[in-house]
């Protein structure tokens, strides 16, 4: 507080007036879901003939807020003042807020599988983002579960990272390098990143690069492929050996302008480029037939894929006229693929030599113009969405009978919704909206031509109330999910002479329904979640000729899935202990009759009905330092169980855990420099036997560490430093967010 000309007496008299009356008035008026108080008359007049007397400038509240609060359907958590504000990365510290789980080496969102990032409103494009924002920059992070039309109707679960507004003028920086190190493997991934930014005024200018080099030595894999056929069976054990060299670099620019108090304008250009990418694929495959050895298959892979690059550029405008509020942004997009890939094989049979070759280039225009009107009772969002996508395709085979293919798709997405936010008075707050939806797509090559105008609307709610200490949400929306467009080629691709993979041009949208309970009180949270799944894409397999050999791509299943999940959070801090423990379960409904050639009736009922049960306990202690020059000592020992499930058309075999160990220091003034060391999957337990049942045909794998099978191996040995100077992170919002990923 700051004022002129008064005696200590007087402050004395002012704080303890205010203690009493004025602060519980404005405590009232700032917190989370509070109703508007009346004010009697006589105490506002003695308000203002206080601030008066005194020639009161300026009140500064502050207050220590909850760590884990409910905003609106969103839970929201602190990290700036907190002990997550230590947890190193973004990614780092996503992996312990109330809402997400780590499963299998990848961030998920309780029940609601993998969602989609904004950091200050854009969407998180490169993965690596995360890893490159780091914790003291973070202010807060939204899990919503249901997002509203506003959103994408793709968008099943959205994640908001709110960065810190930092003030001043001048230059910042910030500068770090990371090494992994996975021992089992002698594999090592290294990165590093330099970001600088300058401000003055109303003037923000950003720029940096970084670069990431990933050598894999080695990784081995197995696989089992089982083909039943009437009096024949077909059996492959296959011994995959991986190695991998990507080297890339990315680099950014951009600049925003504070034209005015209500006013501001930016742009933002990102270029990525993969400088160096090589893999080399050995094969030992063997072939039974009726249990006799048929054929002994030895193959190598030669693939090059440093034609990859990618264009972003966004620009926007943020204003407010009167109470109207806009908002627009405008994206382009551009992405351009080259890989080419020599195959030798040898087996009993014959030997050949195939080399295949494909390129595909994308590009992507988007708008979306947002405004927001606030009434007496409420606030109404509207707005339309527009994004325009052609993407070019061209594979060949050479030394098979694969024949070559050259496809164009063209997919215009257009969108209209509002929604609309009120309170109704002694209950909570009621949010209901509606999307809209065109989808012209098109999609001609010289094997097929589809051709295919798709309407629809997507209807959303959700009510939030408070009883007691106890705050909770009600939920409903329906989302969809598009195949991405390598999912919907056309043309078939070689992998070895018993395998083949191609698209599916006439796959059609998952169509989801999606309910939601959720409650807070204290450091507890819970959550229940049910979801009704049309059309659901996954993969499949079918014989394609006479020669044993299998043709893998993406089929909508004509069963509906039924899920349920529940999970429950506990956040407590006692002392220097700070605990994140979840404990849930994943339960789903799926029952198919597939053709099976080793049953009487040629038919066989797959279910796929087990649960998976969920454990993650988290403890980070953080043990202050003597003095302030320094940060504290940060002690993490992190546990992740999952027990065996099915999931999707897929069988989980076995436990995984995963039980890691962090050590963290600072040095400097607002610890400026710091050191991370960690050590993941210590007893080398995080992986997972998978198997895909299509009734006639079975695939296994082992070892599995996620959804995505680029993650090899999890047990590692992490070293990262940080250096930051007065940095200061601006971001920008996005047009067209979930149709890039698909490119």
């Amino acid at each position: 507080m700051k004022h002129h000309q008064t005696t200590e007496k007087m402050k004395n008299i002012f704080s303890l007036f205010a203690s009493n009356a004025l602060l519980a008035i404005l405590f009232s008026l700032i917190s989370y879901g509070a109703q508007a108080q009346e004010i009697d008359s006589l105490l506002l007049r003695q308000m203002d003939s206080i601030q008066q007397l005194f020639q009161i400038e300026e009140i500064t509240v502050k207050a220590s807020l909850p760590k884990t609060r409910m905003k609106g359907d969103a839970i929201c958590t602190r990290v700036a003042g907190s002990v997550l504000e230590h947890a190193g990365t973004a990614e780092d510290v996503l992996s312990k807020v109330p809402g997400l789980v780590v499963k299998q080496g990848q961030i998920e969102v309780l029940g609601k599988g993998t969602p989609i990032y904004y950091i200050n409103g854009r969407k998180v494009e490169d993965p690596l983002e995360l890893q490159r924002l780091q914790s003291t920059e973070i202010k807060e992070v939204e899990v919503i579960r249901t997002p509203g039309a506003q959103y994408n109707a793709e968008a099943n679960a959205i994640v908001r990272i709110r960065t810190v507004k930092r003030e001043g003028e001048g230059w910042g920086l910030f500068a770090s390098i990371n090494d992994t190190y996975c021992p089992r493997y002698s594999n090592n991934q290294m990165g590093g990143q330099i970001n600088m930014n300058y401000r003055f005024k109303t003037f923000d200018f950003i720029g940096g690069f970084g670069t990431n080099d990933h050598r894999l030595n080695r990784f081995v894999a197995k696989n089992t492929q089982e083909m039943y056929y009437p009096g024949k069976a077909f059996i492959q054990s296959a011994e995959q050996v991986y190695k991998q060299h990507n080297t890339s670099i990315n680099y950014h620019l951009g600049m925003d302008l504070q034209i005015s108090e209500h006013h501001s304008v930016g742009i933002r250009m990102e270029r990525q480029d993969n400088l160096i990418g090589h893999s080399d694929l050995i094969l030992s495959d063997t072939v039974m037939l009726n249990g006799q050895a048929s054929d002994l298959l030895e193959s190598r892979s030669l693939t090059t894929s440093d034609g990859l690059n990618s264009w972003l550029a966004q620009a926007y405008y943020s204003g407010k006229i009167h109470q109207l509020e806009i908002n627009l942004n405008l994206d382009y997009y551009h992405t351009h693929q080259r890989e080419q890939a020599l195959t030798n094989e040898r087996s009993l049979q014959d030997s050949r030599s195939v080399t295949t070759r494909s390129r595909a280039d994308g590009n992507m225009y988007a708008g979306k113009i947002e405004i927001a009107y606030p009434s007496k009772i409420g606030m109404l969002h509207a707005g339309a969405e527009v994004s325009l996508l052609m993407r070019h395709n061209q594979y060949q085979a050479l030394g098979s009978t694969i024949p070559a293919d050259t496809s164009r798709i063209r997919d215009n997405i257009y969108g209209v919704f509002a929604d609309y936010c009120f309170n109704i008075p002694k209950a909570g707050v009621l949010n209901v909206g509606i999307r809209y939806e065109c989808t012209d797509f098109r999609s001609h090559s010289l094997q097929a031509e589809v051709k295919r105008m798709m309407h629809n609307v997507y209807p959303s709610a959700s009510f939030c109330t408070s009883i007691g200490q106890v705050e909770s949400s009600l939920s409903y929306a329906v989302k969809t999910y598009r195949p991405n467009y390598r999912a919907l080629r056309s043309n078939i691709e070689y992998t070895n002479r018993y395998m083949l993979t191609s698209g599916n041009p006439n796959l059609k949208n998952e169509i989801n329904h999606q309910a939601a309970i959720q409650a807070r009180w204290r450091f507890l949270s819970g959550v229940m979640t049910y979801e009704y799944k049309i059309n659901g894409i996954f993969d499949w397999a079918f014989s394609y000729d006479e020669n044993e050999q299998i043709m893998m791509y993406w089929v909508n299943l004509e069963e509906p899935i039924h899920r349920l999940s529940a999970f429950v959070n506990a956040s407590p801090t006692i002392g220097v202990w700070n605990m994140n423990y979840t404990l849930g379960v994943q339960k789903q409904w799926l029952s198919m009759e597939q053709e099976d050639t080793r049953e009487a009736s040629g038919k066989r009922m797959i279910h796929y009905n087990k649960p998976m049960w969920i454990f993650n306990a988290n403890n980070a202690f953080v043990f202050p330092t003597r003095t302030k020059k320094h940060g504290p000592w940060v002690l993490e020992i992190n546990s992740e169980l999952f027990s065996g499930a099915h999931w999707g058309n897929a069988e989980l075999i076995g436990c995984n855990w995963n039980l890691s160990v962090v050590l963290q220091k600072s040095w400097l003034k607002n610890n400026a420099l710091s050191v991370r060391l960690k050590i993941n999957d210590i007893f080398h337990t995080a992986y997972q036997k998978a198997k895909l049942d299509m009734g006639s045909i079975i695939f296994t794998q082992t070892p599995m560490h996620g959804e995505q099978r680029s993650v090899y191996d999890p047990q590692t040995i992490s070293l990262s430093v940080r250096y930051r100077l007065n940095y200061m992170k601006k971001e920008h919002s996005g047009a067209g967010n979930e149709t890039k990923g698909r490119l």
